[in-house]
């Protein structure tokens, strides 16, 4: 197999030339992805939510039985206080979280989904089950399933968990 070095970038962009290298379409593959999803109609509809906090409304959809505090979602998402507070008060401020006082402790403020939240939680995830099914079409079945394993295979060796 014909390998291009990282280091080998002069020769990258010649022509019809398109990078081989892993890293690199690993990277702009995922840049793709990102962008696709972003410049759905309903991110365009809905511009108080973006890409990245839809992933809390997600996390708080999947978690919706439990107690969530905002250092919950500062530890899943590893993000400073701050930039989760912003993201939250941006959330509350357009109807899709509320605070709401701990069971336990009334000092701390649960974050739970309001319906405006599962609603918009819903309409993103059938956004990206769309998406994700039309990509999986482009494969068989053995591709799609080889794929899946030598991303996951990746993924753990980028991980360390490559024993």
């Amino acid at each position: 197999m014909s390998r291009i070095s990282y280091f080998d970038k002069q020769t990258i962009w010649k022509g019809e030339n398109e990078i081989k290298n892993l890293g690199y379409l690993l990277k702009t593959t995922s840049k793709s992805f990102k962008n696709r999803v972003a410049n759905s109609k309903i991110f365009h509809e809905n511009p108080q939510v973006t890409l990245g906090n839809s992933f809390i409304l997600r996390f708080l959809n999947e978690h919706k039985d439990e107690n969530i505090y905002q250092k919950d979602i500062e530890k899943f998402f590893w993000l400073k206080k701050s930039t989760i507070t912003s993201i939250l008060n941006s959330l509350e401020d357009a109807g899709y979280i509320e605070r709401k006082e701990g069971k336990d402790d009334g000092r701390l403020r649960r974050i739970v989904l309001t319906e405006k939240g599962f609603a918009m939680n819903e309409k993103v995830h059938n956004e990206f089950e769309t998406l994700e099914e039309n990509m999986s079409n482009l494969f068989s079945e053995d591709e799609y399933n080889n794929l899946i394993a030598s991303l996951e295979k990746i993924r753990n060796y980028l991980e360390g968990k490559d024993d």
